[in-house]
Parts: structure tokens; sequence; C-alpha cells
């Protein structure tokens, strides 16, 4: 596992982290994001406690089997709520049907 800061990016080898992968670390992250969070009124990020965030990261092969692994539960999850829209649907007409 390799660990990086933020203005790694853009290096040779760090670019080359999969979108789906960091998509989810990041929002992994969130709470560290609200941990560094600063402001009453509104809330916002020191651009130096951003720069100083430590990622690690696993391998290339990895990353990539964790995003297909997640990109096919996020498939079947969308397909579920097709299905569930579906009958929804179904279950609005046959009581529309039934107490006419």
């Amino acid at each position: 596992m390799t660990q990086i800061r933020f203005p790694g990016f853009g290096k040779p080898g760090i670019g080359e982290v999969p979108e789906s992968w960091m998509k989810i670390k990041l929002k992994l992250l969130s709470k560290s994001w609200v941990s560094l969070s600063q402001g009453s009124t509104f809330t916002c990020l020191n651009r130096d406690d951003i720069a100083n965030l430590s990622i690690t990261i696993p391998e290339i092969a990895e990353q990539k089997r964790v995003g297909e692994i997640l990109e096919k539960v996020d498939h079947e999850l969308k397909t579920l709520a097709s299905a569930k829209a579906y009958y929804k649907s179904q279950r609005l007409g046959l009581m529309t049907l039934l107490f006419e």
C-alpha cells in the first residue's frame, strides 16, 4: 500500500488511481472533512489541512477489483430500484381497479 498527499496527484504513478475507487475513498473520508472544517456561519476547509491529509492507496490491481465489485453492487441496486418502482406502479393500478 502507498500513502499519498493531495498535492501528489498528477505526479507519475499517482494519476493512475481509478476514479471509481477514489470517489469511494473520498466519500469514506467524509468524517475527516467534517473534523477539518472551520467556521460558524458556513463551514469551509483549509487548503493546508487538505494538502496534509494522507490517503492510503492499495496496489492498482486491488483498486480495480474493489471498483469492479462496487460497480456491480451499484448496478444491482439500480436494478432493484427499477423493480421496486415497477411493482409500486402495479400496486397502485391494482388498488385503483379493486376500489373503484
